[in-house]
């Protein structure tokens, strides 16, 4: 019983800070936000924890894309969290880099994200590319992207 009173306070506290972060976020004060987000990324139960490792990112990616994506990247190989979030960080850190990544480095993030089994994918009913197996992004035609 003590144990789960002092785990809902813990809770409580980090989501407090973690309200107190998005307002910083919100109040366009970039580098008090990022470090609150840190704060949290460190000390948070494990699900604030997660959270404010994505929101760091988040942060860090209005400043400086690059450094967002290697957090994105850590986070998407952390087996400490789950998969869902992992996939998340993963097509986060494609999103900054698609106009600038090539095609294969493209290819390369986001083709795990689209199988059938991916926590984001949209399978389609009796659709070749669905099927185990079968590459389901298409290399870009002559004329641009399909």
């Amino acid at each position: 019983m003590v144990i789960s009173i002092w785990k809902q306070k813990k809770a409580a506290q980090a989501g407090a800070a973690f309200d107190k972060a998005i307002e910083l976020s919100e109040q366009n004060k970039p580098a008090e936000a990022e470090a609150a987000f840190n704060s949290l990324a460190a000390t948070a139960p494990s699900g604030y924890r997660m959270l404010a490792r994505l929101r760091t990112a988040a942060e860090v990616a209005e400043r400086d894309p690059q450094a967002a994506v290697k957090l994105y990247d850590d986070i998407s190989t952390d087996r400490s969290i789950g998969a869902l979030e992992q996939e998340l960080a993963r097509i986060r850190a494609a999103g900054l880099l698609v106009d600038t990544a090539t095609y294969p480095t493209m290819l390369q993030r986001l083709e795990p994200s689209t199988v059938p089994q991916a926590t984001f994918a949209i399978p389609h009913a009796n659709c070749s590319r669905c099927r185990p197996g079968t590459p389901t992004i298409r290399p870009p035609r002559a004329n641009g992207w399909i």
